[in-house]
């Protein structure tokens, strides 16, 4: 067969490629290197207080690496001190105590992390924080989980020992509701196992709400006395999601990230960047299907925040075309090119390597066509084209494309760090 020259190709490609040829900025290969990208992503993200860095799968060596890049740019030049992550409230707080140099077992604390963050990637990003942090002791990055379903035991201690600290005449009443909502051992899975077999939850439900009650109500304010009561919230949350009919478990667990995201920021009085999954930094109600199991839906913590700060708002999308990944060791998968009909579909004919793109509503009706239509988009990667994600609109869900061809599995915690980590946390900093 013979190949065509190269302009018969180039009309071949559709509009949306030949656009995106034409506005794609290319993002160097060596990514400690400033580039022309870094320019338009601040042009993107000028104005914002939350930049929302959401991936399209977890697990991937080049979309962390990526990552890692402009939250290094928001953090050394556009004054962004506050880190919002999807993963859990009360490991977070030990994280954080790592970032401001207080203990150093970072590998057993992203070992404790949920499993899709227990990449050496994910140790990269906090080492490179506290290093920044170490450099810069007066103005220092902050760290949170904004995730209740691994509330672990130091959540309780934690605020047990405030309230025996500064109002032990309540000390009884928080202690005896607390005695039943205790996890026994930080196997959180093993405590959920056992909650979601309770028939009656509804006394416990009633607990963690009255332990909150309590401690909001101390008469007492000061950040730590802001923290503990976080600390009681999550608790609330924990035990109420899990009360949940399934359906209704996504929206709650969303809903709750925004209001933590929120928090967070209010708290830090800082610009804050959330790492998360695409889905949840989207503005849109999404529908994830895959294979033999219900339809998931909820509105994403990205349409609350969207309405709560406007503008102020930025989505970034880290987006693949296609590649392998490793969910665990040695199971190698997959990751096929996007289907026909799929957001991503029009980018597999973009010639760079990896690259930026603005979502410029001000472009041809084939382009605003793409961005203003129902979305589909990649689901759960292990099931190929069999999982999906719909909902919204390319607009609805991103600012800006950070995109690339091919993808690499993260690099997994060794056994012998999963295990150091299943042997339990230290409480306290170093």
């Amino acid at each position: 067969m013979t190949t065509p020259p190269p302009l018969a190709v180039a009309r071949a490609r559709s509009p949306i490629a030949r656009w995106a040829d034409q506005h794609a900025i290319a993002v160097p290969d060596d990514l400690d290197r400033r580039g022309a990208d870094l320019a338009a992503f601040d042009a993107t993200t000028r104005g914002a207080v939350i930049v929302g860095l959401g991936e399209a799968a977890h697990q991937l060596h080049e979309v962390s690496r990526l990552k890692l890049r402009y939250v290094q740019h928001l953090v050394r030049h556009s004054g962004f001190r506050a880190v919002a992550w999807e993963d859990d409230w009360s490991l977070g707080t030990l994280i954080n105590d790592y970032l401001l140099g207080r203990r150093d077992d970072i590998d057993t604390l992203v070992g404790h992390m949920s499993k899709e963050q227990r990449t050496g990637e994910v140790v990269d990003v906090f080492t490179w924080l506290r290093d920044y942090n170490r450099l810069h002791p007066r103005d220092p990055v902050r760290f949170a989980g904004v995730e209740y379903f691994a509330t672990r035991p130091l959540a309780y201690d934690a605020v047990e020992a405030f309230v025996a600290e500064v109002a032990p005449d309540q000390l009884g009443d928080v202690s005896s509701r607390l005695a039943i909502l205790r996890p026994r051992s930080d196997d959180i899975n093993a405590h959920l196992t056992w909650y979601l077999e309770v028939t009656n939850k509804a006394p416990y439900v009633r607990a963690a709400a009255e332990v909150h009650q309590l401690v909001a109500a101390l008469p007492t304010q000061s950040d730590r006395h802001d923290v503990t009561v976080h600390h009681a919230r999550q608790i609330r949350s924990f035990y109420k999601a899990f009360s949940l009919p399934w359906p209704q478990i996504p929206d709650y667990r969303d809903a709750r990230a925004a209001e933590n995201v929120q928090w967070w920021k209010t708290v830090t009085r800082s610009k804050l960047i959330y790492w998360a999954a695409g889905a949840h930094v989207a503005d849109a109600r999404v529908q994830i299907t895959e294979p033999g199991q219900p339809e998931t839906t909820f509105l994403a913590a990205g349409s609350r925040l969207k309405r709560w700060y406007r503008d102020g708002y930025v989505r970034v999308g880290f987006t693949f075309d296609h590649g392998r990944y490793e969910p665990a060791p040695g199971q190698l998968i997959e990751l096929p090119p996007p289907a026909p009909g799929w957001v991503e579909h029009p980018l597999t004919e973009v010639a760079r390597k990896q690259f930026l793109l603005g979502l410029d509503s001000h472009a041809p009706r084939p382009v605003r066509d793409w961005l203003t239509s129902p979305l589909t988009t990649r689901g759960l990667p292990e099931y190929g084209h069999d999982s999906m994600m719909t909902g919204g609109t390319l607009q609805d869900w991103y600012d800006v494309l950070i995109h690339c061809r091919t993808v690499t599995p993260a690099a997994l915690l060794s056994s012998e760090t999963q295990q150091l980590a299943a042997s339990g946390l230290r409480q306290g900093g170093s």
